[in-house]
C-alpha cells in the first residue's frame, strides 16, 4: 500500500488555503484533505488545525479496534479546535473548512467527510464518488431544480451546507467500504472537481501514482486554475504493480 498527495496554490488565489496530511505504515494507511475559507488567513488557518489534529490522531490508532470512533472523534476535537480559535481572535471569525479523512486497514477503508471536498473509489477499471456533496448544488440536484449541466455553471455552486469549524458541534458523515483486489482510493478539493471531470480522473488513476496525483493537479491548474487545488490517492500494492506493468 502506498499514499502520495499534492497540492497547488492555482493562478488566481494569492495563499493556498488546502491543507493534506498522509501517512502509511505495512497494512496501513491514512489521508486527511481540508479546503479552508474565511477571511485574509481564516481559511489557511482552519485547514491546517483541523488536518493536523485529525492526522495526529489517526496516526496513533493503527491498532485501534473502533476506527470509525477515531474518525469522528478527531473530527469533533477539531471543529471545537477551530471555532474556538475562531471566537479568540476577531480576523479569523467565521472561517471553517471542508474536511475528507480516509483511513484504509487490512482491506477496508474507513471515511468520513464534511463539506464538499470529495473521495473516489477506483476498482481498475472504473470510478465512483463515494462522497455526498454538502453543497446547495447538490441539494438542488437531488430536488430537480438543477440538471447536471447546469449544475456546473450555477454561479453559487461553491455554497456549502456543512463545515468543520462553523458551529460549536459538527455532524460529519461516515461510511466503510470493502476494497476490491485493485482499488485506488481519491481525496480531492473542488478546486480539483470543479476543473477536472470523472472520465478524466478515472484516466488518471490507471498511471502510476505520482504520475497520476501529479497530473490531475497538473491538469486543473492549466485549466485556469480558479482555485487552490489539491489530491492524494491511497492505493493498493496489487494495482500499483499492475498500472507500472
Amino acid at each position: 500500500m502506498r499514499v502520495y498527495g499534492a497540492s497547488d496554490i492555482g493562478l488566481v488565489r494569492k495563499e493556498n488555503q488546502d491543507a493534506f496530511i498522509i501517512g502509511e505504515g505495512k497494512n496501513f494507511a491514512y489521508a486527511v484533505v481540508c479546503d479552508g475559507m474565511g477571511g485574509a488567513n481564516g481559511g489557511a488557518v482552519a485547514s491546517d488545525i483541523a488536518a493536523d489534529i485529525v492526522a495526529k490522531r489517526i496516526s496513533v490508532a493503527e491498532k485501534s479496534s473502533d476506527l470509525k470512533f477515531v474518525l469522528l472523534s478527531a473530527i469533533d476535537a477539531a471543529n471545537i479546535s477551530v471555532y474556538e480559535k475562531s471566537k479568540e481572535i476577531d480576523t479569523l471569525e467565521g472561517m471553517g473548512t471542508t474536511i475528507v479523512a480516509a483511513v484504509v486497514r487490512d482491506g477496508t477503508l474507513y471515511l468520513a467527510h464534511a463539506g464538499d471536498s470529495r473521495a473516489y473509489l477506483f476498482n481498475g477499471t472504473e470510478l465512483e464518488q463515494i462522497t455526498r456533496d454538502h453543497s446547495v448544488v447538490q441539494e438542488l440536484l437531488e430536488s430537480g431544480e438543477l440538471t447536471p449541466d447546469q449544475a456546473q455553471t450555477y454561479p453559487n455552486r461553491n455554497l456549502i451546507t456543512r463545515a468543520l469549524g462553523v458551529a460549536p458541534m459538527l455532524e460529519a458523515d461516515y461510511t466503510e467500504y470493502f476494497l476490491p483486489k485493485d482499488y485506488s482510493v481519491l481525496l480531492c478539493t473542488d478546486g480539483v472537481t470543479n476543473l477536472v471531470d470523472g472520465n478524466e480522473l478515472a484516466a488518471f488513476m490507471e498511471k502510476p501514482l505520482d504520475e497520476a496525483v501529479d497530473g490531475i493537479i497538473a491538469l486543473a491548474v492549466e485549466r485556469g486554475g480558479t482555485d487552490n487545488a489539491t489530491a492524494v490517492v491511497i492505493r493498493g500494492n496489487t494495482m500499483e504493480g499492475r498500472v507500472n506493468g
